[in-house]
């Protein structure tokens, strides 16, 4: 059962009428579950600098190896990847602060 959404995000430069860059996300929404971070790859993850906060399943259909996500307002950064089976792909993510 899919019963959250999230926005997977790619970082785009935009530059403007006068040059500026500016960097944006674009985003699309997919439905996802949240899971929990295990103690063990917590900590695991703490000791390589990048701390696994959360994990999200979703459709591997829908994943297009975008390297951010935007949940409940918060901004996330995909750490690693998981399979979990033929369908389903697992996005265990650290919390990014700013826009990057």
């Amino acid at each position: 059962m899919w019963c959250d959404i999230l926005e997977l995000a790619t970082l785009s430069v935009i530059a403007n009428d006068n040059g500026v860059e500016d960097k944006t996300f674009i985003t699309r929404e997919v439905f996802c579950n949240e899971k929990s971070v295990t103690t063990n790859e917590y900590y695991q993850s703490s000791q390589n600098g990048n701390e696994i906060k959360i994990i999200f399943e979703v459709k591997q259909i829908d994943y297009e190896k975008e390297q951010y996500i935007i949940y409940e307002n918060e901004t996330y950064k995909v750490v690693r990847t998981y399979k979990t089976n033929s369908e389903d792909i697992e996005l265990h993510c650290a919390l990014k602060e700013g826009l990057v």
